[in-house]
């Protein structure tokens, strides 16, 4: 988070075959609470790929919901989310603009930042035809 703020890049730096060997540790259920994927077009071409959301009724969405109701910068992540249906740059900006505000001592925002930048990867490196 540091580094991506000073450069103003995102350089997330997870392996994805790594990240994909974390995902077979995690059960089913459990990803699919996170997690859903979609299909989505891939531009100039009549192909779709395979596209990694929030789930919108999984318990992550939930969980986002109810902590938002006690700190205001994952509430504000949580609307965002809402509007958007998805990680909006400004989410990814208010994270890397505003580290200080969160308080990576909280479990529940170390849990909200690994799965914020698991879910950017994903997004980011999967090249899958769906």
């Amino acid at each position: 988070m540091n580094n991506d703020g000073k450069k103003g890049v995102i350089d997330i730096n997870i392996p994805f075959e790594l990240q994909r060997s974390v995902y077979t540790q995690i059960s089913d259920s459990t990803l699919n609470e996170i997690w859903s994927f979609e299909r989505s077009w891939i531009p100039h071409t009549s192909d779709t790929s395979k596209h990694i959301y929030y789930n919108p009724n999984g318990k992550y969405v939930k969980f986002l919901r109810e902590f938002g109701e006690e700190n205001k910068v994952i509430k504000n992540y949580y609307d965002s989310y809402v509007n958007t249906g998805d990680i909006s740059p400004s989410m990814v900006a208010d994270l890397q603009m505003n580290k200080d505000v969160y308080d990576i001592n909280d479990i529940r925002i170390q849990l909200f930042v690994a799965i914020h930048y698991l879910t950017l990867n994903d997004q980011l490196e999967r090249k899958e035809i769906y």
